[in-house]
């Protein structure tokens, strides 16, 4: 089935051009009940409102304002009322044509905040529903500055955990709904852009478009979505314009001062530690390979220092003397003076809204700039918005949503060149504690990189080209850069049609384009240009050199561009039977297709003026000038496609008796190309029940003190799809030695390949007591993650799906369990005409284990890993911390101590490869109790709201001194300072003796073992917010409806940490975000 592919750029000049039109076109003959339900005391909305026309028996809700809009053919006659749990039923007479009305409801109390959710595919009364649903409503949107829409989640949603504390703003982070629900697969939750799937880039989205988002937790919310929501649903609704609603123009502005990283903080070794540590190093003899070998490798001042010395050429005093000015330098100093910089964000936006009885419309446009941390690297972000719905008749709308949205990351080349953590002087070595970028008169300074300057040298004077490598020339001096850019087009039209009441007929679909183009130029004049020309230089007998690689820049290209297309058809039933009987449905269709194309290119010789290049000979092994080897020049062609295409049918069905008893079921089945050609692997059927009990309207519970207890349960199954595939796939490419073409099958058949199911069992208590001053919900669920994908081991004979040594094919082969608890608790401490506080409290506990997986590994090395590394261990969580077990040292020579056969033992290859049993289990590496704490405080105009949050039960390992790798990478731990030196050393340190020859074993003992294992518990002050609300008076003079004033400060740091050490359990000795300023206003006109 062919779908057609709509120009994008056609339908929004389409749409701006007739835009004005419907602001001129005439009204038709429609009567419009319109107007706004409030608080007779607070004088807000409130949302969700019913309203029922007595006479045509008509039922309409109000939205999240409390706004509501009702067309008829001729005007209301008889009694109109409005009704909603903790509030005065009203019955008005007044037929409302030609006048906006304002109702107010008389509170019996004070009552919950109650609003309308969305799945994606309907909105509903919150009072109404039987799923899990947590909702981040405007107002709260407004009170955190932040480019990433997903910050506005962070510890404001039960059960939401991020993998790191602070959200960056360029890229989507990592997070979980209640727990990781698979192994290996895509464990992100689906995300939903104004009711369609959206696969684009999250950070493309600009919050201040946002109007609210739904996050659905258990079955009976995210089941609806099928084979997509096993790791929960984010239902994104930007924001719309309403009828007859005056146009608005409101602008928004901030700008954010991040000052430049503290290293100081980092453990790294100091310059005189270090210094003593090559001394040791070289008059064992060390380095002599490394000095005499044909190639030989850089080596650091100190080093080259004592070769001077020991070859008479210069005297002790003079090396002493330039190894004392060394041990004086610290190379962070030079990093961040001229390294880093100080980050500053620039925020716009601004957008109007509107609308008559025929058009209603919003349209934005934002644009973002961010000077970043690092030099030379900037991000910019543009969109513009245009959501318009029309009213074509009586019971035709059509809604259209059009985006363009673009994002230009600029970074330094290479990456490396302004970052401490990962600075490269080649052959795997960093930067040294002691190295210097300038001079003391600024003059910039050149490190040793790859080989001795000494060989550089010789072979500059050969004919080569500059081999010097001057970091600060290669950052201020050339034009080195990568330009990453992406860019999103996407529409969206709706067509809805109620053909008698209570009945409507939707039809959606939706055109993304995402387009990457990722442009990198390596300058000529960079030394990582000049040294691979130099590198694949080659020298005839005569002396004659030749670069095989063209002298000029080198541009390396990769365009990838995402199409996804989706279309559903649905039909919506909702009717009122008497006062008694409400009856909820859906069904309805849906096909998707999302297809991925990726390219690169790279281009030798390249000169910007005439766009040309020079070939070059990919197929001759070229050996290299340092005599190291041989080698093809490195070849950066490549092409990749992927198509996915998913068909769906759905429904869905709520009925509730008296308002009191609901009952809810869904179902929905999915088929996809990906998986096993058996065809009940094609499809999965998903459903799930629910029932909702509101018990506070029993007689027998009725209290003052008791304003609202509800009881919900659910149950269903969800799905994930993940990136399997069940066919067999090849990876072509040309042989290393030969150049012949080859083929490697990269995934091998699987028939029997099945989707990911995800069961879950949900129970919720929704509560207000004393007039609604203390309020909330309570949650446990309990779920079962079966048919999990992983790689499983075949028949090594086969010759299939070689990885890392082992035969292994993709297949369903694990089980996991999970359980949690939720608790979203609100207190109206102090409600005064001018002064108010209230809290909230986010509280979440969640455990996960392994049941059952076919592939796991049995000694106890397999499961010595990284803090966030999955390594599935039947009966444990799927993040683990294990460590050997620890014996302390040994107290004759400071050597490492574990155990074998339950006895202290130094055999740590014996210990290393034992059973897994033989591991001391710490517990999990992600937290399994976590949440916020919030409050806000209001007087008079002026508001202030900070967030705690906090995680308890996790795990970490701390960095510590790795002897070998010292040596080898120039980089070192400030551990080195604590090492056990003498006897008795061992009842103050745990750090190991060194010891020369380097003995590997111990090393990779005790960076796995108990001893560097902490927890990773703690207390933050996330953020805190500030705004001052105007006087209208003060503004009516101006034409100005609105003006807020904003403060807005982040990553205020930790108010309590479990490890004594005062180590940062997610950027324990890495560059840890710093505290950010943001100064913002909101206008409006």
């Amino acid at each position: 089935m062919k779908i057609l592919k709509p120009n994008i750029n056609l339908i929004l000049l389409f749409t701006f051009l007739t835009l004005p039109l419907a602001f001129v076109q005439g009204q038709q003959n429609v009567y419009i009940f319109k107007g706004k339900v409030i608080d007779s005391l607070t004088k807000k909305g409130i949302a969700a409102v019913s309203i029922r026309d007595i006479a045509t028996g008509r039922n309409a809700t109000t939205d999240q304002k409390g706004e509501f809009q009702i067309q008829y053919q001729s005007a209301p006659k008889k009694a109109v009322v409005f009704s909603i749990l903790g509030y005065e039923t009203k019955a008005i007479n007044d037929n409302g044509v030609g006048k906006y009305l304002t109702v107010e409801l008389a509170p019996k109390e004070l009552r919950l905040e109650e609003a309308t959710v969305s799945t994606g595919y309907q909105i509903k009364p919150r009072e109404r529903v039987t799923g899990s649903f947590e909702l981040v409503g405007r107002s709260q949107i407004d009170r955190r500055i932040h480019q990433n829409v997903l910050e506005q989640l962070n510890g404001r949603v039960a059960s939401i955990r991020f993998d790191v504390p602070n959200v960056s703003s360029n890229v989507t982070p990592k997070m979980n709904i209640r727990g990781r629900n698979t192994i290996f697969s895509n464990d992100q939750p689906l995300y939903i852009l104004d009711n369609m799937a959206y696969d684009g880039d999250i950070t493309l989205i600009n919050s201040n478009d946002i109007e609210s988002i739904t996050v659905l937790k258990d079955a009976a919310a995210s089941s609806i979505w099928g084979a997509r929501a096993g790791n929960g649903v984010v239902v994104i609704r930007t924001k719309s314009g309403k009828a007859n609603d005056r146009p608005t123009v409101s602008f928004n502005s901030s700008l954010a001062y991040t000052p430049k990283p503290d290293l100081s903080r980092l453990k790294r070794i100091s310059s005189s530690d270090f210094i003593d540590f090559e001394t040791m190093l070289f008059n064992k003899g060390y380095y002599d390979s490394q000095l005499t070998r044909p190639y030989p490798v850089a080596q650091t001042p100190v080093v080259e220092t004592l070769v001077l010395l020991r070859n008479g050429l210069i005297d002790a005093q003079t090396a002493s003397s330039r190894i004392d000015k060394l041990r004086k330098i610290d190379v962070r100093d030079d990093v961040e003076r001229y390294l880093y910089t100080n980050k500053l964000v620039q925020q716009y936006g601004i957008n109007i809204k509107g609308g008559n009885n025929v058009l209603r419309y919003f349209l934005s446009a934002n644009y973002d700039h961010n000077k970043e941390d690092k030099v030379k690297n900037s991000n910019n972000r543009f969109s513009i918005r245009s959501n318009t719905s029309y009213q074509l008749g009586k019971k035709l709308e059509l809604t259209s949503n059009i985006v363009f949205s673009q994002k230009t990351l600029t970074n330094l080349y290479p990456s490396t060149l302004n970052d401490l953590t990962s600075f490269s002087l080649g052959s795997g070595k960093f930067l040294y504690p002691y190295a210097e970028l300038a001079a003391e008169d600024g003059a910039y300074l050149s490190l040793p990189n790859g080989l001795r300057d000494t060989f550089k040298k010789s072979a500059m004077e050969k004919g080569l080209l500059d081999w010097t490598f001057t970091p600060l020339d290669e950052i201020y001096h050339n034009t080195s850069n990568s330009t990453n850019k992406s860019t999103e087009y996407l529409f969206n039209p709706s067509l809805l049609y109620r053909p008698i009441e209570g009945v409507s007929l939707v039809a959606n679909y939706q055109y993304q384009k995402q387009v990457g183009n990722q442009q990198t130029l390596r300058d000529r004049n960079s030394y990582d240009v000049r040294n691979l020309i130099n590198r694949f230089a080659q020298v005839s007998a005569t002396g004659v050199v030749s670069f095989p690689v063209p002298v000029g820049d080198i541009l390396q290209t990769e365009a990838d561009e995402q199409r996804s297309q989706q279309g559903r058809i649905q039909a919506n039933f909702e009717r009122s039977f008497d006062t008694n009987h409400h009856l909820d449905a859906m069904l309805g269709m849906e096909v998707r297709e999302n297809k991925i194309v990726d390219h690169s290119n790279i281009a030798y010789g390249y000169a910007e003026r005439g766009l040309v290049s020079v070939p070059v000979d990919y197929v001759t092994r070229y050996k290299y000038y340092d005599a190291s080897g041989s080698g093809n020049i490195p070849y950066g062609v490549s092409m990749t496609s992927t198509t996915s295409r998913f068909f769906s049918y759905f429904g869905n069905l709520a009925y509730t008796y008296k308002g009191r008893y609901s009952l809810s079921g869904s179902a929905r089945v999915d088929q996809s190309n990906l998986f096993g050609v058996k065809t009940n692997n094609r499809k999965v059927p998903l459903w799930s029940v629910g029932g909702l009990w509101h018990i506070h309207q029993e007689d027998w519970l009725k209290r003052d003190w008791v304003n609202k207890l509800s009881l919900r349960s659910t149950f269903g199954y969800s799905g994930n799809v993940g990136d399997a595939v069940g066919i067999t796939t090849i990876t072509l490419s040309n042989a290393y030695l030969t150049n012949a073409p080859r083929a490697d099958v990269q995934n091998p058949p699987n028939e029997s390949l099945r989707w990911e199911k995800n069961r879950l069992l949900n129970f919720g208590l929704d509560f207000g007591f004393f007039k609604n001053r203390l309020s909330g919900s309570l949650e446990y669920y309990a779920k079962r993650n079966t048919d999990l994908l992983s790689n499983s081991d075949i028949d090594p004979t086969t010759g299939l799906g070689n990885l890392s040594g082992k035969s292994v094919f993709l297949g369903n082969v694990a089980t996991t369990t999970g359980n949690g608890v939720d608790l979203t608790l609100n207190a109206v401490n102090i409600r005064q005409p001018k002064f108010g506080w209230e809290s909230t409290i986010v509280f979440s506990v969640n455990h996960s284990k392994v049941k059952e997986y076919y592939s796991q590994s049995t000694t106890a090395q397999s499961y010595i890993n990284s803090n966030n590394a999955v390594t599935p261990l039947i009966g444990y969580p799927v993040y683990t911390v294990f460590g050997y077990q620890w014996a302390g040292l040994d107290p004759e020579n400071g050597m490492p101590r574990g155990y074998l056969d339950g006895e202290i033992s130094n055999e740590y290859s014996k210990i290393m490869n034992a059973p897994v049993g033989t591991l001391a289990y710490h517990g999990p590496a992600k937290a399994t109790v976590f949440g916020a704490l919030t409050n806000t405080l209001r007087y008079g105009d002026l508001s202030l709201t900070f967030n705690l949050d906090y995680r308890f039960g996790s795990y970490f390992k701390r960095s510590s001194i790795s002897y070998g790798m010292m040596a080898t990478s120039w980089a070192g731990h400030a551990d080195y300072a604590d090492r056990w030196q003498q006897p008795g050393d061992e009842k103050r340190t745990d750090v190991p003796a060194l010891v020369y020859p380097f003995n590997g074993n111990a090393t990779s003992f005790y960076i796995g073992s108990s001893a560097l294992v902490e927890k990773a518990d703690y207390i933050a002050l996330h953020d805190v917010y500030l705004d001052y609300t105007v006087r209208p008076e003060l503004l009516k003079r101006y034409g100005i409806k609105s003006l807020v004033l904003k403060g807005y400060v982040s990553n205020l740091g930790y108010l309590w940490l479990a490890n004594s050490r005062g180590l940062d359990p997610f950027y324990e000795n890495t560059i840890r975000p710093q505290k950010s300023f943001t100064l913002g206003l909101n206008l409006t006109f």
